[in-house]
C-alpha cells in the first residue's frame, strides 16, 4: 500500500488518536467516494435521455427549438441535453454490472487521497504565525492578480475604439461618392445615348465601392479578434504568474490552488466568450446595413436601366413599322412574275383541252368503243385536273413567295430580336415578349389580307373548276346518252344473235337430249349383250341392236330440216331490230324523221309525232315569234329614219329577246312535262304505235326530269360549299346564304304560280273538250298550213346522202334547260375577283360544246344509214354459213353412224365369249393353290412339334446334373444362391417355350390370313360389269360359291394346329415346375440346417466380442481410480507442508 503523507513529527501522546482519525477520515473517504459514485450513476435531471423525435419548424424560422438549444449551448454544460454524455453513462454502468465485488473495492481503495487532510486543524501552539503571514501573503497576491486584469483591459480598449471610427469615415465617403454617381447620369437627358456597357462600368464602380466597404468590415473583424487573441494570451500569462505565487504562499493547498485558479479563469473565459459573440454580431450588423445600401443601390441602378430599355424599345419599333410599310413587302415582285408565267401556261393547256374536246367526234360508230370513250374521258378528266393543279401549284408558288416574304418579315423581327439581344441589355424573355404581341401582330395583319386574296382566288378557280367538271360531264353524258342507244341496239343485236343460236342450241339439247335417251337405250341394249353368260342370248341380242341403230339414223335427218327453217327467219328479225334502234335515235334527239329500209334495200321515211312537251315547246315559240314579229313592224314604222342610222340595235334586242324566250319557254316546258301521262292519253288513241311511242316517251320523260330539276341540286351543292367554307370567310358565307334564300323565295313564288297555271289549264281543257269534237276539222286543214311555216322555223340538219332532219327541240333549248343553275356563275366569280383575266382565259366556250354536239348528232344519223345496208348484207351471210355449217354436220353424222354395227359385233359379241372361257381357267388354278400352300404349312407344324421335344428334354437335364453342386454346399447363402439360379432357369426355359410357341402361331396366322387375302384379292379382281369389271352377277355367285369351299378348309387346318399347339405349352409348362418342385423339396431340409448353425456360430462370436468390452471397460476404470488416489494423496501432503510452516514462524 502506498505512503499517505510525508513524514512528520508527532507529539507523544498523540500518536494513536492521529491514527484513529486517519482511519475515521478515509472510511469517511471511502463512504463519500461511493456517494459521489451512486449519484452520478444515477441520471440526473440534465443528462436524461434524449427523445428523439421530429419536431415542427416554427414559421419563418430555419431550426426548431430543440436545434436552436443545442447550437447555442456550450459544450458539456451540464444543462442541454447530451446523447453521447448518455450513451458514454451507459458504456460505464455495463461495465460496472461486469466487475466483480473485489474489483470494485480495489478500484475505490486507489481513489482514496495520498496525503491525509484533517478535518480540523490541530491545536499545536506551534506554527500559529506561520499561518498568518502565509494570510496575508495570499490576500495580497490575490489583489494584484485583479489589479493585473484590470489593467490588461484598460491597455486594450484603444486597440479596438481607433480601428471603429476609421472604419464609421470609410463608410460616410463611399456613401458620398455612390450618390454623386446616381446623380450624374440621371441629370443627362439623352439616356438613350448610353449604351449598355457604360451602364454596367456605372454598376461596377458601385460594385467596387461596396466591395471596399466589405473589405473595410471584415478589416475591423480581424482586428478586433486579433485584440482578443493578445488579451487572452496576457490573460494566460497572468493566470500562470499567480497560481505559482498563490501556491508559494503555502496558504492553501495545491488542489485549493488550482480550484481557486480554475474559478477565475471560468469567469474570464466567459467574459472573453462574450466579448467574441459581441464581436460576430457587430460583424453581422455592418454586412446587414452594407448589403441594404447595396440593395438600394441596384433598384436605383435598374429603374435607370428600365428606363434605357424603353426608349429603345421604341426606337426598333418604329423602324419595324417602316419596314413592314415598303413596297418589296406590300407587293413581292416574285409575286407578280408567278402571275404573268400562270398566264402564260393557262393559254397553252387551254389549247390543249379545247383540242380534245374536238377529238371526241373521232368516236362515233363504227369506231366507237367503251375503252376509247373512256380513255378519252380519264384524259379529258386528267387535263381538267392537270389545269387544277397547275392552278394549285401556281397558288402553291405565290404562297411560296409570299411565304418567302413572311421569312424576310420573321427574318427582319429576328434581327430585331438580335439587335435588343446585342445590346446585352435584355434578356431572351424580354425580347421575346416585346417581338411576340406587337411585331407578330403586324406580320399576322398583313399576312391574313393576303390570305383572304389567295382565298378568294382558290374560291374562284374552284368555281371554276366545277363548271369545267359540269360541262366535261355534260358533254360526256351527251355523247354516252346516245352511244347507250347505240350499245344497246348492239347489245340487242347480240342478244338476238344469242337468242338464234339459243333457239338453235335449245333444239340441238332437245336432239341430243333425244340422242341421249336412244344411245342409253342402246347402251342398254350393248350392256346386256355383254353381260350375257352364254352364246344363243349373245347372239338374240346382237340383232336387237343393229334395228335400232336404224331408228337413230332417221330421226336425226328431221332435226336437221327445223334447224335449216331457224337459220332461214333471221334477217326478218334483224330489220326490225334496225327499225326500232332508228326510231329510239329520232326520239332521244327529238328527230321528226325516222329512217327505215326494207330487205331489199328500199329506204323508208316515216314522221314521228312530237311529244307532248315538244309541242306545247312549238306552239309557245311560234306564238311569241308572231308577236315580236308584229312588235318589230310597229316600231319600224314608228321610228322611219332612226331605226336605219342604228341597224345593230334590234339584232341585240332580238338576240336578247331570244335568251329571254328560251328562258321562259324551258320553264313552261318544265311545266308542261309534269302532265304528260294526261295529254299523251288524249291523242292518238286508235293506233297501236303511238300507244307504243307514247309508252317510250313517258320513259324518257321520266329520265328528263332529273336533268330538269338540276336547279335544286345545284343549290343543294350550293349549300353544301358555303357550309365547307364558314371557318375561312364569314362574310361571304352570309351573303351566300342571303342569294340561296332569295333563290328558293323565287322557286317557292314560281311553284305556285305554276300550279296555279296548271289549275287554269285543267278548267281550260275541260272546256276545250267539248269544243274540240267541233274542231276537229277545221283544226286539220289548218295543220296543212301551220306545217309549212312550222318547216321554216324548225332547225334541221343534212346528212352526206342528201337525207334532211328537222329537230322538234334545238340543242340550246337542252342546253338552256340544263344549264340554268350555272349560267351565272362565270359572272358571280367574275365580281368576285379583281383580277378576271385569269379565269377568262381557261373558261370552255359554250358554243364550242354546243358545235360538238350538232356534229356528233349529225355523225350518228350517217352511220345509221349506212349501218342498215352493212347489217343486213352481214346477216345474208351469217344465214348462209349458218346453213353450209348444218350440212357439213348432217353429212359427218351418217358417215360416223354406218360402223357402229361392224363395231358392236366385234368388239362386244366376239370379246364376251373369250372372257367366259378365261374366267374358268383362273378359277380352276387359284383353287390347286390354296390346297398346296395348306399341305405345307402341316408339315412345318410337325417340325416345329419335334423342335419342342428336343428342348424340353435339354431343360430336365440340366436341372439334374445340378443336384451334385446343392449337395457339396456348405452355406445357406451358396443354397439361397442355387435356388434363385433354379427358377431363373426356369424363367428362361418358359420364356424361350411361349415366344417360339408365339412366333410359330403368329407365323401360322400371317401365312394363313395370306391365303385368305389370297381369296379376297381372287374375288375383288372379279368385278362386276357394274364395277368396270367383265363378270357377271351369275359368274359371281358360282365363283364365290367355290371359294367358300376353300375357306371352310383353311379354317380347318388352322384350328386343329391351335388346339395341338395349346396342349404342347399346357404338357411343357407342366413337366417343368414338376422337375422344379421335385428338386427343392429334395433339398429343401438341408438348407434349413445349414441356417440353424450358422445362426449359432453367429451368437457365439458376438458373446466373445462382448466379454472382451467389458474387460477393457474394467480396466479402464481401474487406471482412473488409481490416478485420482494419488492426486488426492498429493494434496493431503501439500496440506502438511503447509500447516507446518506456519506454525514455525509462530
Amino acid at each position: 500500500m502506498s505512503s499517505v503523507g510525508k513524514v512528520t513529527q508527532v507529539p507523544s501522546g498523540k500518536l494513536y488518536h492521529q491514527i484513529f482519525e486517519a482511519e475515521a477520515q478515509l472510511v469517511r473517504s471511502l463512504a463519500a467516494s461511493r456517494k459521489h459514485a451512486l449519484e452520478r450513476s444515477m441520471a440526473p435531471k440534465n443528462g436524461r435521455k434524449p427523445l428523439m423525435k421530429k419536431m415542427d419548424i416554427p414559421e419563418g424560422e430555419m431550426m426548431s427549438f430543440r436545434q436552436r438549444k443545442w447550437a447555442h449551448s456550450l459544450p458539456n454544460d451540464w444543462v442541454t441535453e447530451n446523447p453521447v454524455l448518455y450513451r458514454e453513462k451507459e458504456i460505464i454502468k455495463k461495465k460496472k454490472a461486469e466487475e466483480s465485488e473485489s474489483t470494485i473495492a480495489a478500484r475505490e481503495v486507489r481513489g482514496l487521497m495520498d496525503t491525509i487532510v484533517p478535518e480540523r486543524p490541530c491545536t499545536p501552539t506551534l506554527g500559529t504565525k506561520g499561518m498568518d503571514s502565509h494570510r496575508r501573503d495570499y490576500e495580497s497576491a490575490l489583489g494584484n492578480f485583479k489589479k493585473e486584469i484590470a489593467q490588461i483591459g484598460l491597455e486594450m480598449e484603444p486597440f479596438i475604439l481607433e480601428p471603429g471610427m476609421l472604419l464609421m469615415k470609410k463608410l460616410a465617403e463611399s456613401a458620398e461618392d455612390i450618390n454623386q454617381l446616381f446623380k450624374k447620369v440621371e441629370s443627362n437627358t439623352n439616356l438613350e445615348d448610353y449604351t449598355f456597357e457604360t451602364l454596367l462600368e456605372l454598376w461596377d464602380l458601385m460594385a467596387e465601392k461596396f466591395q471596399f466597404q466589405k473589405q473595410g468590415i471584415k478589416e475591423l473583424d480581424e482586428a478586433l479578434y486579433k485584440a482578443e487573441f493578445s488579451r487572452t494570451d496576457k490573460l494566460k500569462s497572468v493566470l500562470k504568474k499567480y497560481a505559482e505565487i498563490i501556491e508559494k504562499t503555502s496558504y492553501l493547498t495545491q488542489p485549493d490552488v488550482y480550484r481557486l485558479i480554475n474559478k477565475e479563469a471560468m469567469v474570464i473565459n466567459q467574459a472573453l466568450l462574450g466579448n467574441r459573440r459581441a464581436i460576430a454580431q457587430l460583424f453581422i450588423n455592418l454586412s446587414e446595413a452594407t448589403l441594404q445600401q447595396e440593395l438600394h443601390s441596384h433598384r436605383r441602378w435598374q429603374n435607370l436601366l428600365d428606363a434605357w430599355k424603353d426608349l429603345k424599345k421604341q426606337a426598333l419599333v418604329q423602324s419595324f413599322s417602316e419596314f413592314m410599310a415598303s413596297e418589296r413587302i406590300q407587293a413581292p415582285p416574285g409575286v407578280k412574275k408567278e402571275m404573268e408565267t400562270m398566264l402564260k401556261d393557262q393559254k397553252a393547256l387551254q389549247q390543249k383541252r379545247l383540242e380534245h374536246l374536238c377529238t371526241i367526234c373521232d368516236l362515233l360508230p363504227p369506231n366507237y368503243s367503251k375503252a376509247q370513250l373512256t380513255e378519252w374521258h380519264s384524259s379529258l378528266n386528267s387535263l381538267n385536273k392537270h389545269l387544277d393543279t397547275f392552278h394549285i401549284d401556281c397558288m402553291m408558288r405565290i404562297r411560296l413567295q409570299y411565304e418567302k416574304t413572311w421569312q424576310e418579315c420573321l427574318a427582319q423581327v429576328q434581327t430585331c430580336k438580335k439587335q435588343l439581344l446585342d445590346c446585352k441589355a435584355f434578356t431572351e424573355e424580354e425580347a421575346e415578349s416585346l417581338v411576340s404581341p406587337y411585331f407578330f401582330q403586324m406580320v399576322g395583319e398583313l399576312q391574313s389580307k393576303v390570305e383572304e386574296e389567295l382565298e378568294l382566288l382558290d374560291i374562284s378557280f374552284e368555281g371554276l373548276a366545277k363548271q369545267t367538271e359540269w360541262q366535261s360531264s355534260d358533254l360526256f353524258s351527251y355523247f354516252q346518252e346516245a352511244v347507250q342507244l347505240w350499245e344497246a341496239h348492239q347489245s340487242a343485236l347480240s342478244v338476238l344473235d344469242v337468242e338464234l343460236e339459243k333457239r338453235m342450241e335449245q333444239l340441238r339439247q332437245k336432239r341430243s337430249l333425244d340422242e341421249k335417251a336412244l344411245e342409253a337405250r342402246l347402251d342398254k341394249l350393248l350392256d346386256q349383250l355383254r353381260q350375257q353368260s352364254d352364246e344363243e342370248t349373245l347372239k338374240i341380242h346382237l340383232e336387237k341392236a343393229k334395228d335400232f341403230l336404224k331408228n337413230m339414223k332417221s330421226r336425226y335427218e328431221c332435226f336437221h330440216k327445223l334447224l335449216t327453217k331457224e337459220a332461214t327467219e333471221y334477217p326478218v328479225i334483224i330489220l326490225e331490230e334496225l327499225n326500232s334502234y332508228s326510231s329510239t335515235l329520232s326520239q332521244h334527239f327529238y328527230i321528226r324523221e325516222i329512217f327505215q329500209q326494207t330487205l331489199d334495200g328500199e329506204v323508208i321515211f316515216k314522221f314521228r309525232e312530237p311529244e307532248v312537251y315538244e309541242k306545247y315547246f312549238q306552239e309557245s315559240t311560234r306564238s311569241w315569234r308572231s308577236k315580236q314579229r308584229a312588235q318589230m313592224e310597229m316600231s319600224r314604222s314608228e321610228e322611219g329614219e332612226s331605226s336605219r342610222t342604228i341597224p345593230s340595235s334590234p339584232a341585240e334586242e332580238m338576240e336578247e329577246d331570244d335568251q329571254e324566250i328560251e328562258s321562259s319557254l324551258t320553264e313552261e316546258m318544265a311545266v308542261s312535262q309534269q302532265e304528260p301521262s294526261k295529254q299523251s292519253d288524249k291523242m292518238d288513241e286508235s293506233s297501236e304505235e303511238s300507244v307504243k311511242e307514247s309508252e317510250k316517251i313517258q320513259v324518257e320523260q321520266d329520265s328528263l326530269k332529273p336533268s330538269l330539276n338540276q336547279e335544286d341540286m345545284m343549290l343543294q351543292e350550293e349549300e353544301k360549299e358555303e357550309e365547307e367554307g364558314e371557318g375561312e370567310d364569314k362574310e361571304k358565307v352570309e351573303e351566300r346564304e342571303e342569294k340561296v334564300k332569295r333563290k328558293k323565295k323565287k322557286q317557292e313564288e314560281e311553284g305556285q304560280e305554276e300550279e296555279e297555271r296548271e289549275e287554269e289549264e285543267k278548267q281550260g281543257e275541260e272546256e276545250e273538250e267539248h269544243e274540240s269534237l267541233f274542231m276537229e276539222e277545221a283544226g286539220a286543214q289548218e295543220e296543212s298550213v301551220e306545217e309549212i311555216s312550222h318547216d321554216q322555223d324548225m332547225e334541221s340538219f343534212t346528212t352526206s346522202s342528201g337525207h334532211t332532219y328537222f329537230v322538234f327541240l334545238t340543242l340550246e333549248q337542252q342546253e338552256e334547260s340544263c344549264k340554268k343553275p350555272y349560267s351565272n356563275l362565270s359572272t358571280i366569280l367574275v365580281n368576285d375577283i379583281s383580277s378576271a383575266s385569269f379565269l377568262e382565259q381557261v373558261i370552255i366556250p359554250s358554243r364550242l360544246v354546243l358545235q360538238i354536239k350538232k356534229q356528233l348528232r349529225a355523225g350518228l344519223f350517217e352511220h345509221l344509214e349506212k349501218w342498215f345496208d352493212q347489217c343486213v348484207l352481214k346477216t345474208r351471210v351469217m344465214v348462209a354459213t349458218k346453213i353450209n355449217e348444218l350440212d357439213s354436220e348432217l353429212e359427218l353424222h351418217q358417215h360416223l353412224h354406218e360402223p357402229r354395227a361392224k363395231c358392236i359385233e366385234k368388239d362386244i359379241h366376239n370379246v364376251r365369249a373369250a372372257e367366259l372361257l378365261l374366267h374358268q381357267e383362273r378359277l380352276d388354278s387359284h383353287c390347286a393353290g390354296v390346297i398346296e400352300t395348306l399341305r405345307k404349312e402341316k408339315m412345318m407344324f410337325c417340325q416345329f412339334q419335334e423342335e419342342q421335344n428336343i428342348k424340353s428334354k435339354n431343360f430336365r437335364r440340366k436341372i439334374y446334373n445340378m443336384e451334385h453342386i446343392f449337395s457339396n454346399a456348405t452355406k445357406s447363402q451358396r443354397l439361397v444362391s442355387l435356388s434363385s439360379t433354379l427358377h431363373r432357369e426356369l424363367l428362361s426355359y418358359v420364356d424361350v417355350t411361349q415366344v417360339s410357341l408365339r412366333s410359330f402361331r403368329q407365323y401360322l396366322e400371317e401365312s394363313l390370313g395370306k391365303l385368305r387375302l389370297t381369296n379376297i384379292e381372287f374375288i375383288k379382281h372379279c368385278r362386276l360389269f357394274s364395277e368396270g369389271g367383265n363378270f357377271s352377277s351369275e359368274e359371281i355367285n358360282s365363283l364365290c360359291h367355290r371359294l367358300e369351299k376353300e375357306a371352310s378348309r383353311i379354317e380347318f387346318v388352322e384350328s386343329l394346329i391351335m388346339i395341338n399347339m395349346e396342349k404342347m405349352e399346357s404338357e411343357y409348362l407342366d413337366q417343368a415346375n414338376d422337375v422344379i418342385n421335385k428338386f427343392e423339396s429334395k433339398f429343401h431340409n438341408l438348407s434349413v440346417d445349414l441356417i440353424f448353425i450358422e445362426k449359432i456360430q453367429r451368437l457365439l462370436t458376438n458373446l466373445q466380442v462382448n466379454i472382451k468390452c467389458e474387460v477393457a471397460k474394467s480396466n479402464l476404470q481401474t487406471d482412473g481410480l488409481n490416478s485420482s488416489l494419488e492426486q488426492l494423496q498429493r494434496k493431503v501432503e501439500m496440506c502438511r507442508n503447509s500447516k507446518g510452516d506456519k506454525k514455525s514462524p509462530q
